[in-house]
């Protein structure tokens, strides 16, 4: 959360904890993907634990992706708690989960694993009016809490004694609803805890005209078995004013299917919610404003217009046409040839005549080339000669150079014409990378500030935060502020699973297993389909010593066969163990320095399209080892382009220090090597440049294509059509 909503979510936070009850004790965490505490542990309620709260979050700076189951197996592992007080969790969020467990089906079981004991409980405040609110009522469900919504308007006072209402009022556990006979599929299959004064809807489908008796609630408060009866009689009604029953019985019954998860129960989820028009999570977003939507969900449209869907592939004809070298061709190559080959030089051409189609050999993929040539042409290529083709490779020049990559008057260009439009996004991203290839780090932080202030979830923005932070030094920062691009609702969901995989790779190499898991569970979670990504999930939950959540994956899974593939592939992943990177690349660099200081350096690489890489970023080319090593790291780059890559040095840890830290960078590129010296004083510097280029050069067909064996090579067929014979090459 952040701007307002994250301000009233503190101001509730600080008032809560002045107005509890004096013997109860209080703490406070701020949670993304992992969660800080409130210093100083329990506290007892009133106006000192007010202010301490309120100087806590002061200081946190709203960053990263939020992870709200993590947050509550972090706040049921709170140490330091006395047995004599029962443990209740108030979660203030606006229930947007971007990393972690996520999905109906998984957060009701993983929260209720999280909870120390079962008296604990989870009460949950939805801050905003567009805060998820079924995703806090999965968590309230599965701590056996309650919801209890912070409405914009209300006072912070007010909202406060409702929730510490909650948390002391009696409540109903264990639920158990039995209904006289005749009414059947009733739903919600399993009733979250209800507490006093507060209301619980009950739906079931009637079989039959009528049905009588007693409703039986059932259930435990404060540890104790309760037990209440209603007399009812139902009966079966055509007024059209009831006709809400059917759709409420039809909405509960989705919202128990999308808990399941299966494949059974999302095909029932839609077919229901086409019968009774209600949304579900797999229809609600399907508007029909097409053609193929309506042929899609069978329904019939009176009138039709001329219709393009976007699955009928384009039909294309082929054509040819004459190719025809110019004398400067033929003075540097003896006469380009067709499709990149070329043929060696030869006499003067004879008279033109009608062109006609010959094969001209074959691509390097094997396919035969036809072309359009006229008869000067063939008979050119019939004299003796051999094919050549033109092969295109890129070189490196390595040099210490510690110049910015960058055009000045481009740059000047760039900062003109975002003052001119300080609304343009793409101003502000042009601008952005011409900063970063110029390594003006106090500029970088002021675009990064203004734009985040426009757009906090931009995600270009947040990776020009990060590069920031780590050009500070503060890579642990830098990762923090990445995760948060998982929040970005410009990700489409394949891209949000990469990142997660690559950052779960980043806080590996920095030795947080925890976080890793997060973002881990993130992947597969957003990709279930991927096996690799499903059985790191299992993997890492396994080394945390989650084996409800390990088996919890593997029954998601749609058959026997993919759970024995993705048992099979955890099984090879070592618990807790790091995966050394083989570190092969473009552009290899191999650090090394001064280990007496004990200062660590990371190795950063700046492309020519701006971005910053290295072991911490968010970029799935890179390869590293020893990313905390205070001697020795190497970094790799895998990247087709071409320009200067900017090769520089960081000392990890943010303040400089007076020692300056000697050292010699091992460069690689494109078959070219050189080492360069360096003497970090600061906390950056920039070491080297690699300028990688293309170039070209002629090559012989090496299968023996040659001319001079066939005289004519050329015959006319039956139908006119002038061929090479056979055997001609």
């Amino acid at each position: 959360m952040f701007g307002e909503r994250l301000r009233r979510a503190s101001r509730l936070a600080v008032t809560l904890a002045q107005q509890m009850d004096r013997r109860d004790r209080v703490t406070v965490l701020a949670c993304d993907v992992e969660c800080r505490a409130l210093p100083g542990g329990w506290l007892a309620p009133g106006a000192v634990a007010a202010h301490d709260v309120d100087a806590f979050l002061a200081g946190v700076e709203a960053d990263g992706a939020s992870d709200l189951v993590g947050a509550v197996r972090a706040a049921g592992a709170v140490g330091g708690r006395d047995a004599a007080h029962d443990l209740r969790v108030v979660l203030l969020s606006d229930g947007t989960a971007s990393a972690g467990y996520r999905s109906a089906s998984r957060v009701a079981a993983e929260v209720s694993d999280a909870l120390p004991d079962r008296r604990a409980e989870v009460i949950t405040v939805p801050i905003g009016s567009d805060a998820d609110v079924e995703t806090l009522g999965e968590i309230a469900r599965g701590g056996g809490g309650a919801v209890i919504p912070y409405t914009p308007g209300q006072a912070t006072d007010a909202a406060a004694l409702d929730v510490l209402a909650a948390t002391y009022g009696a409540a109903l556990r264990d639920v158990e609803v039995i209904l006289p006979e005749g009414l059947r599929d009733v739903v919600p299959a399993k009733l979250a805890t209800i507490r006093a004064g507060s209301e619980t809807l009950v739906a079931a489908r009637l079989h039959g005209d009528r049905a009588s008796g007693d409703v039986v609630l059932r259930g435990k408060v404060a540890g104790e078995p309760f037990e209440a009866r209603w007399p009812i009689e139902v009966r079966v009604t055509s007024d059209e004013g009831n006709a809400w029953a059917a759709r409420t019985w039809a909405a509960m019954r989705v919202a128990d299917d999308e808990r399941a998860g299966d494949d059974s129960a999302r095909a029932e989820a839609v077919a229901l919610s086409h019968r009774f028009r209600v949304p579900s999570r797999s229809t609600s977003l399907l508007v029909l404003e097409s053609e193929a939507m309506f042929h899609a969900f069978g329904i019939a449209r009176a009138e039709h217009a001329f219709e393009w869907t976007g699955e009928s592939e384009a039909q294309g004809t082929e054509t040819a046409g004459v190719i025809a070298p110019t004398d400067d061709d033929e003075k540097k190559a003896g006469g380009i040839g067709l499709d990149g080959l070329a043929a060696a030089p030869s006499a003067a051409p004879p008279p033109r005549a009608p062109a006609a189609t010959v094969p001209m050999g074959a691509n390097d993929s094997g396919a035969p080339i036809l072309a359009r040539a006229a008869p000067q042409e063939m008979e050119r290529a019939a004299r003796p000669g051999r094919w050549m083709r033109r092969v295109w490779f890129r070189t490196a020049t390595i040099a210490a150079d510690d110049r910015p990559a960058v055009d000045l008057v481009k740059l000047e260009a760039a900062r003109s014409a975002l003052a001119a439009s300080p609304d343009v996004r793409q101003r502000h991203a042009e601008l952005a990378k011409l900063l970063v290839r110029q390594g003006n780090v106090a500029e970088v932080e002021a675009l990064a500030a203004t734009w985040t202030k426009r757009d906090p979830l931009d995600a270009d923005a947040l990776l020009l935060r990060a590069t920031a932070k780590a050009w500070r030094g503060d890579r642990q920062g830098a990762l923090r502020i990445l995760s948060g691009m998982l929040a970005s609702p410009s990700l489409p969901p394949a891209i949000q699973s990469e990142l997660a995989s690559t950052l779960a790779r980043a806080e590996d190499r920095a030795g947080r297993a925890g976080r890793a898991c997060a973002l881990r569970v993130t992947a597969a979670e957003t990709k279930p389909g991927d096996v690799g990504a499903v059985a790191a999930a299992i993997g890492c939950e396994r080394a945390q010593g989650s084996p409800a959540s390990e088996s919890r994956w593997l029954a998601s899974l749609k058959d026997d066969a993919t759970r024995a593939r993705v048992s099979a592939a955890a099984a090879k992943l070592a618990p807790g163990a790091e995966v050394a990177d083989k570190v092969f690349g473009d552009v290899v660099v191999d650090a090394t320095w001064d280990g007496s200081a004990g200062t660590d350096l990371d190795v950063g690489i700046i492309d020519p399209s701006g971005k910053r890489l290295s072991w911490a970023s968010s970029a799935r080319n890179v390869r590293a080892s020893d990313c905390t090593s205070t001697s020795h790291e190497a970094l790799a780059v895998t990247s087709g382009a071409t320009g200067p890559f900017l090769v520089e040095v960081t000392r990890a840890g943010g303040a400089p220090s007076e020692r300056p830290v000697a050292g010699k960078l091992r460069i690689t590129s494109l078959g070219q090597t050189r080492v360069v010296p360096f003497v970090l004083a600061g906390t950056r510097m920039q070491v080297a440049r690699v300028s990688v280029g293309m170039d070209s050069r002629l090559e012989a067909i090496a299968d023996g294509w040659t001319w001079g064996t066939c005289d004519p090579p050329f015959f006319t067929d039956a139908l006119g059509v002038r061929r090479m014979k056979p055997g001609c090459r």
